[in-house]
């Protein structure tokens, strides 16, 4: 880790040497962002390292390092965005189109079922601690979406609509987080950041009269987070096709991140 700070201080010097360029500012701001980011890092691990055996303390560390992360993860956007929209000004002049913003959809698989109008997304797993920020995941979903409803109104499938829905958050754990019983508890401000990233691009109504939000867990080979959302109709077939076993499982008591 001395290391790669070693390299990101050489690198900002280095650049500060050079002739300046419309970008630099943005590059500069980058690397500074990443030095702080890595002192911070280092900080905190240590201080995690030193306090595993006092469970109240190791929970408020974890939720630091989270915060840190999206913090850090937020700043970065911002900077990008910022840089994008400069490049695309400078472009705009020569009549090239390039991008106001950067494509961070990587990760978040999104499908839709027309004959049953069900839309699913996989994700990675949502945060478990109840962090400040809460924004990484969250913007995924917000720009993922925003490009599938692009591509979906494109091949001439209109304004996508689900209502009233039923919206359900699945959390599949792999075989090493059950040996482990690491469930956790997601109601906390994650959640709710994705589940207003979800309405983000009013695919559903979030009233209590026109959609029906829940959550459950189901076992699998990995650990990732899926979403349904469908009518609420089709709200039992669903449910029923998932494999219950782990709300039968006496093992499934210890829950990490409860408040």
């Amino acid at each position: 880790m001395a290391n790669d700070k070693t390299i990101l201080s050489e690198t900002l010097c280095n650049l500060q040497k050079l002739s300046p360029h419309r970008l630099s500012p943005h590059l500069e701001a980058l690397l500074q962002h990443s030095i702080v980011y890595e002192e911070k890092l280092t900080k905190l691990c240590w201080e995690i390292y030193r306090c595993t055996d006092n469970l109240e303390e190791l929970e408020q560390r974890l939720t630091e390092l989270s915060d840190a992360g999206e913090l850090y993860c937020m700043r970065r956007r911002t900077i990008l965005d910022s840089m994008y929209g400069t490049t695309a000004a400078n472009y705009a002049r020569t009549g090239v189109t390039f991008p106001q913003k950067a494509d961070i959809s990587q990760d978040i698989q999104i499908s839709h079922d027309a004959l049953t109008n069900t839309l699913r997304l996989v994700m990675p797993e949502l945060l478990p601690f109840k962090g400040k920020w809460s924004v990484y995941l969250p913007d995924k979903i917000r720009c993922a979406l925003e490009k599938f409803e692009q591509e979906y109104q494109h091949r001439g499938g209109g304004k996508l609509k689900i209502s009233p829905a039923f919206v359900l958050f699945i959390h599949h754990y792999g075989e090493e987080a059950r040996a482990r019983s690491l469930y956790r508890d997601y109601d906390n401000q994650e959640y709710s950041c994705v589940l207003n990233a979800l309405h983000s691009t009013q695919i559903f109504n979030d009233s209590a009269a026109t959609f029906i939000n829940t959550q459950m867990a189901v076992p699998d080979d990995r650990s990732f987070t899926e979403i349904v959302i469908t009518e609420v109709k089709r709200m039992l077939e669903v449910v029923n096709a998932l494999d219950l076993s782990l709300y039968t499982d006496s093992q499934c008591k210890r829950q990490i991140g409860s408040p």
